[in-house]
C-alpha cells in the first residue's frame, strides 16, 4: 500500500474540490498537472498507483492525517466523488449505512417508509434487526417517527431521504 510520503510526492490534493493532481509525468494517461483517477459505475473516484487501485476518499483522509483510515470513510452529503476534505469523516459501517439514500426500488423516496394496508409503516434497523416504529396516515408523519428514531439511534449520520 502507498504511504503518505510516497502519496505527497506523486499527487497534490486540492482540499475544497477534494480533487488529486499529479505532481509528475508518469505514463500517456498520469500526466504532470493532470486530474488523476476516474469514476467506478458507482460514482467513486478510483486512482491508480503502481497498478493498484484506490478509493480517493481514502487517499484525502491518508493526505490529510498521515494514515489510513481505520474504518470506513463516509461522506456527509451523500455524494460519492465529493472527496472535499469538509465532506469528509471517519465512520463505522453501521453510521455509514444509516448515512445512505433510500435504495433506488423504493417508490416513496422516503428511507424507513412503506406503504402497507392502507396506511404509511416507518421502520428501522438497528443492530441488523427491523424495529416497528408504527402506522401513519400520512408519509410525511411516518418519515417524522423513523428520522425521530434514526437520529436518536444515528445521531449526525441520520439521513431521511
Amino acid at each position: 500500500m502507498v504511504t503518505a510520503e510516497e502519496l505527497r510526492n506523486l499527487l497534490s490534493y486540492n482540499v475544497a474540490t477534494g480533487d488529486f493532481y499529479w505532481l509528475r509525468t508518469n505514463s500517456n494517461r498520469a500526466q504532470k498537472g493532470a486530474k488523476a483517477g476516474g469514476c467506478d459505475k458507482l460514482g467513486r473516484r478510483v486512482v491508480r498507483i503502481n497498478r493498484r487501485g484506490y478509493f480517493a476518499h481514502r487517499l484525502a483522509w491518508l493526505w490529510m492525517t498521515g494514515e489510513w483510515p481505520s474504518e470506513v470513510i463516509d461522506h456527509k452529503d451523500g455524494n460519492p466523488s465529493n472527496n472535499s476534505w469538509s465532506n469528509l469523516r471517519e465512520a463505522t459501517q453501521a453510521q455509514n449505512l444509516a448515512n445512505s439514500r433510500p435504495k433506488r426500488i423504493n417508490l416513496l423516496g422516503v428511507k424507513g417508509v412503506r406503504y402497507q394496508c392502507g396506511k404509511y409503516e416507518a421502520n428501522i434497523t438497528i443492530d441488523g434487526k427491523q424495529v416497528y416504529l408504527g402506522r401513519y396516515r400520512t408519509v410525511e408523519e411516518a418519515q417524522r417517527a423513523y428520522m425521530i428514531a434514526a437520529v436518536r439511534r444515528h445521531g449526525e449520520f441520520a439521513r431521511a431521504g
